[in-house]
């Protein structure tokens, strides 16, 4: 654990430095994207991946989309500052790189059935859990059989496979 803004490293320390799914935590995101250029070498590669803001979190979308049509005081996540590959690339432009090409990383979240699903959204780490936690247990049952129709429709259960998607993003320091 550490200060992104002011890793414990000596300039020049290594070949990359990466880091995922945490900047729109920092309080100043290009302060640590400049400690993240100053700890890597010279020729050394930069990158971050942040999730889309824009539905590209199927699992996410699906489950929101469930849980207020059963509670309209459900409250959805806030979107990250930099889930667009825009935000990113602005982001590693104006901290220097000069070629900063986002990336879509799309991932198939695949589940052998519904209940492996609930199992794993339910004991995950992240916004679902606290809400689930805080239903009755009526309550979270119509969100489990709401969830499960925006999910499988009329289908029996089975596999199936939802998509996520993150932006990402590089530069070579120079």
């Amino acid at each position: 654990m550490g200060d992104a803004q002011k890793l414990p490293y000596d300039d020049d320390s290594f070949d990359c430095c990466v880091s995922s799914l945490m900047m729109q935590f920092v309080p100043d995101a290009h302060k640590a994207v400049k400690e993240m250029q100053r700890v890597t070498k010279k020729g050394g590669i930069v990158a971050t991946c942040m999730w889309d803001n824009s539905g590209g979190l199927e699992l996410s979308e699906r489950f929101w989309d469930a849980a207020v049509a059963g509670d309209p005081g459900a409250k959805r996540p806030g979107y990250s500052r930099y889930g667009s590959a825009s935000a990113l690339s602005d982001l590693w432009t104006a901290t220097g790189f000069t070629k900063a090409e986002p990336t879509a990383l799309v991932i198939p979240m695949e589940f052998s059935s519904f209940e492996d699903l609930w199992r794993i959204q339910s004991n995950a780490q992240g916004p679902p859990k606290p809400y689930i936690s805080s239903l009755s247990e009526d309550r979270r049952q119509l969100l489990k059989e709401r969830l499960r129709a925006e999910i499988l429709g009329n289908r029996p259960d089975g596999p199936f496979t939802l998509q996520a998607k993150a932006w990402a993003v590089r530069g070579v320091v120079l």
